[in-house]
């Protein structure tokens, strides 16, 4: 009898934990569906989509060249946004960027090789987000690590422009590998 009332207990114990971690997962599956209203996400003009006038004239026909010439050589695609808070919020940054790969289109269908860096000068934040055909090669560590340490310390000194410029050359050298 003692030990068919503890196997009863261990099964309580297990079925709340599926249950409690069913909870989670239905829960944070919603949320990363719900939080942004697709409906509302701003139409891409080129490969640079400058929203939050960063750039000169002519940094975005030479970034937008960039990207566009790159686009012809390897059929990868990398584009880049700039927005401001009245777009999203920090905490939603990364579901914005990534519904606005989705609604985009970013990257050719059957290769999935498309890449967003998102960059808000205002609320101080910058992701990158690659296609599934990109991540063997560029994976989110890497990504990472090139935000850190090829981007973000030429913001530091208020270079944008340059630093975008570095960031797609690494991110290209790193693709030809």
């Amino acid at each position: 009898w003692h030990n068919y009332s503890k196997k009863v207990s261990m099964l309580k114990s297990f079925s709340i934990l599926v249950l409690v971690f069913s909870s989670i997962e239905l829960y944070s599956s919603s949320i990363a569906t719900t939080t942004i209203d697709t409906s509302f996400l701003p139409k891409p003009i080129g490969f640079l989509n400058d929203f939050e006038n960063i750039f000169t004239s002519a940094e975005k026909k030479s970034l937008d060249s960039l990207l566009m010439a790159y686009e012809k050589e390897s059929t990868n695609e990398i584009a880049i946004i700039t927005i401001d808070s009245s777009y999203t919020s920090p905490e939603l940054l990364y579901d914005y960027s990534l519904a606005i790969c989705y609604k985009w289109g970013l990257g050719k269908r059957q290769l999935d090789n498309g890449i967003l860096i998102c960059v808000s000068k205002s609320m101080r934040r910058i992701q990158i987000q690659n296609g599934y055909g990109i991540s063997p090669v560029l994976n989110d560590i890497e990504t990472k690590r090139i935000i850190d340490e090829e981007i973000i310390p030429y913001f530091r000194d208020g270079k944008f422009f340059e630093g975008l410029v570095h960031g797609v050359n690494v991110i290209k050298s790193k693709l030809k590998q």
